[in-house]
């Protein structure tokens, strides 16, 4: 169910370049650089504060949160265009993979029997690193379609369905057994 969960996301998780290009294309390339930059400072410094709460709440709890604010984030950077609003949603951004990025692997470890552990990871792995060529494809043709406005609807919206997924994924190995 965890693996479904993560491949479905990893497919609405269209590649940051669409992000960057949507600035690039509102307010230049220097400005969507300098949000790239405030997307990585967010992500550097709240990945281990989120880890943290993943030890304390457990790590459903803040991938959800993760998607929730993936989810917004693709949902309002269309409708806001002005620089402080594309600063703050890329900020914002940040902490979206501060709370996925490394909680999806502790969440697989967590339901994962300790010697299958490596194997669950490496097929996650594999699996992801498939999806996203796949995902950026159909990402470029929803672009050259819908434009980015009806890329980053889709993407919010699957990422959504994902988070309330979720939900039903059991948090740890003796729940998924």
């Amino acid at each position: 169910k965890l693996l479904a969960v993560l491949l479905m996301f990893t497919f609405f998780n269209a590649s940051d370049m669409f992000l960057i290009l949507w600035v690039k294309q509102h307010q230049g390339l220097s400005f969507a650089i300098s949000c790239y930059i405030i997307y990585n400072v967010v992500y550097a410094l709240g990945s281990y504060p989120m880890g943290v709460l993943a030890d304390k709440k457990g790590s459903k709890v803040v991938i959800v949160l993760g998607f929730v604010v993936f989810s917004v984030t693709y949902l309002l950077l269309p409708v806001y265009n002005d620089r402080t609003w594309m600063l703050a949603l890329w900020a914002f951004y940040g902490l979206y993979s501060a709370c996925v990025e490394g909680n999806s692997k502790a969440w697989i470890s967590n339901i994962t029997l300790r010697e299958q552990t490596g194997t669950a990871l490496g097929l996650y792995g594999s699996a992801v690193s498939v999806l996203q060529i796949i995902s950026g494809l159909f990402a470029g043709l929803i672009w050259d379609s819908l434009g980015g406005a009806g890329l980053f609807q889709i993407c919010a919206i699957g990422v959504a369905f994902c988070a309330g997924m979720a939900m039903f994924v059991p948090s740890k190995l003796q729940q998924a057994i």
